[in-house]
């Protein structure tokens, strides 16, 4: 365990940001996709949407820059047994759990036992994320001595494959309209430097090496132009397809990509300056570590209490998406809290 002075504090204001911008991203789904196409609510259901999407990124450079730092090597044994095995049996277990809840809102005495199972193999979709970071664990080792290797100018040099391959690759898919044109860039799909892998390096490299104060100023100007961008294009898109379209603003699209550097950075900036420590330290660092809860937790939450709620209050739905947002992410620390703290187990069911 890091000591209370060494602990890098803007990690845990990262991880905390993200999960509740996770759960805003699905509150304001559930309003996107109910509201009709093109009024008020659905626009401002779709900006949220938006807005929230710099989570996943921000939570993988979290991860690099926990895994690929410090002085001494990573411990294989370690990583299989302490964080991927806990990752698989998480995953195994909410896929179960959000199985048997679908199982009981179709009707379970409706369904066979093999229905079932496919329910619990299926799981829920927001999981994806888990057999994700736990791939990535698995490498971290490599990565580690990749990246401790490399040294600030090969990274560099990286990350500028990663922005014109996947970056910019990825943004432009989503624009045009050509098919021939699409699959000439799909073909430039080069598996390591095209994933979340490189989302991982790059916390990594931006707690190592940070960035200059001339970038780090571009960033700052073009992050506001880059959110409304995103939200615009996604806007215009989804009207023109008929529903929700959020591939513009997905995890390697140009506006989330600049929007999650100037989250990251930013935060880590601005908690350099402050002192944290003592109460405000532990509160940070233990709702840090219920963050992984509020993620498998928040939809079960979701799905039961807003649409309940929808039925009986009526809030203006900018209003409401923040809201809920915070009622369910305050939910949903109070019970992990709990479940985390049960003697053994816990910290294997979330």
């Amino acid at each position: 365990m890091v000591k209370e002075k060494q602990r890098n504090f803007s990690l845990d204001i990262l991880r905390i940001i993200s999960a509740m911008c996770v759960v805003l991203l699905h509150t304001s789904a559930y309003y996107w996709y109910i509201s009709p196409i093109g009024e008020r609510d659905w626009i401002i259901s779709g900006v949220y949407d938006v807005f929230s999407r710099f989570a996943v990124p921000v939570f993988v450079m979290i991860s690099g820059a926990l895994f690929l730092s410090g002085d001494e090597k990573p411990n294989i044994r370690r990583i299989v047994i302490h964080n991927f095995l806990r990752i698989l049996i998480i995953f195994l277990l909410w896929s179960c759990i959000y199985g048997l809840i679908n199982s009981f809102s179709v009707g379970i005495a409706n369904i066979g036992v093999k229905q079932i199972l496919k329910m619990c193999l299926a799981g829920k979709y927001h999981l994806w994320f888990l057999p994700m970071i736990g791939g990535i664990y698995l490498v971290s080792p490599l990565l580690y001595v990749m990246v401790n290797g490399a040294g600030e100018k090969m990274l560099r040099y990286y990350m500028m494959v990663f922005f014109c391959l996947q970056i910019i690759r990825s943004t432009l898919i989503t624009v045009i309209n050509n098919p021939e044109l699409v699959g000439v860039l799909e073909m430039w799909n080069i598996p390591m430097v095209c994933t979340y892998i490189s989302y991982f390096i790059l916390g990594y490299y931006l707690v190592r090496y940070g960035i200059s104060s001339k970038c780090w100023l571009l960033i700052k100007i073009i992050a506001l132009p880059a959110f409304i961008l995103n939200a615009s294009a996604v806007i215009y898109l989804s009207k023109r397809n008929g529903g929700p379209d959020i591939e513009f603003a997905n995890s390697f699209g140009i506006g989330t990509f600049i929007i999650a550097i100037f989250i990251f950075v930013g935060i880590n900036k601005i908690v350099m300056k402050l002192q944290l420590r003592g109460f405000i330290g532990k509160v940070l660092t233990n709702v840090s570590k219920d963050t992984l809860g509020v993620y498998l937790l928040h939809l079960a939450v979701l799905e039961i209490a807003v649409p309940e709620l929808c039925k009986y209050v009526n809030i203006p739905t900018v209003i409401a998406i923040p809201l809920y947002t915070i009622g369910i992410f305050v939910v949903c620390i109070l019970i992990i809290a709990l479940l985390r703290r049960i003697p053994k187990v816990g910290r294997y069911i979330c």
